[in-house]
């Protein structure tokens, strides 16, 4: 009775297995008892979980170092995923595992989720990304402060810049709005990992852009990357093309963490600050 028993069970993984290959989906299924030795699963288990022949070999008759092996899976779970984990590689690999547990028997499905999960990523990445500059939009600026200022700690000294490309008008008349775009991209290009810490550029949108610096151990190395930045606004250019040359100008205003521990505050007292900033610069010019 035992052994038609452990037979029958063998052979509804074997049809589980025909069943799920005849489908092409990624699933696996796989089923061990605490008392038992063996572990028995479908032909995609050892694909999706990226065993080889000899894993396979040590697997099929070692249930203890199976366990192991999906316990230490269970470690490298994706936040803000249910039940989907990271398997170590050289490449990035996801799977999703559900388990059911009877008493002593394991009965579990696991189902490459890889495809899914970097399709969405892709999604999202472009949602947050500005596609002319290649920087952060206003949805992916508000996502990573929100991230940012959930951990205090990783903050340090700071600085918000609010910048405004100077001359952009000018540009777009003279020499059309195709020009135009790659002056903003030169902008956007001087900002972009910006300073000597951590940052974050993003374009709020026209011709306005954010840059957000932390992660400072002191107040005077952000005056001192700023220095930097002021510098760069009067004495810079932009190659538009072979043939066309302009200077590279923009505003800008900033406020210093220490201003507030709201960002949204921040923004506002360094947009404010920028246009002070253009209005005088515009008075210079007039001059």
């Amino acid at each position: 009775h035992i052994n038609t028993m452990v037979e029958s069970l063998l052979a509804s993984t074997e049809k589980i297995s025909r069943i799920l290959n005849q489908t092409d989906l990624p699933i696996g299924v796989y089923e061990y008892s605490k008392n038992m030795h063996s572990v028995r699963f479908t032909d995609y288990v050892p694909e999706i979980l990226h065993f080889d022949a000899k894993t396979v070999l040590q697997y099929k008759h070692d249930s203890a170092a199976f366990k192991e092996f999906m316990d230490a899976l269970r470690t490298q779970k994706i936040p803000e995923e249910k039940n989907v984990y990271a398997l170590q590689g050289d490449a990035e690999h996801y799977v999703k595992l559900d388990e059911i547990i009877h008493g002593n028997d394991v009965l579990g499905i696991v189902m490459d989720v890889t495809e899914d999960i970097l399709a969405r990523r892709k999604i999202e990445a472009e949602r947050d990304v500005d596609l002319l500059t290649g920087l952060y939009n206003r949805r992916g600026l508000d996502g990573r402060l929100l991230d940012l200022y959930r951990h205090p700690e990783k903050l340090g000294k700071g600085a918000m810049i609010m910048i405004d490309a100077d001359g952009l008008k000018q540009v777009n008349d003279q020499y059309g709005h195709k020009n135009g775009d790659i002056y903003l991209q030169k902008i956007a290009g001087v900002i972009n990992n910006f300073g000597i810490k951590s940052s974050i550029a993003a374009r709020q949108g026209g011709d306005e852009f954010v840059l957000f610096l932390y992660h400072y151990d002191a107040e005077e190395e952000i005056i001192a990357t700023i220095k930097t930045l002021e510098y760069i606004q009067d004495h810079s250019t932009a190659h538009l093309n072979d043939d066309i040359v302009v200077p590279l100008s923009f505003s800008f205003g900033y406020a210093l963490l220490s201003e507030s521990s709201d960002y949204s505050v921040l923004l506002k007292n360094a947009d404010e600050r920028m246009y002070t900033n253009k209005k005088s610069r515009k008075m210079q010019r007039s001059t």
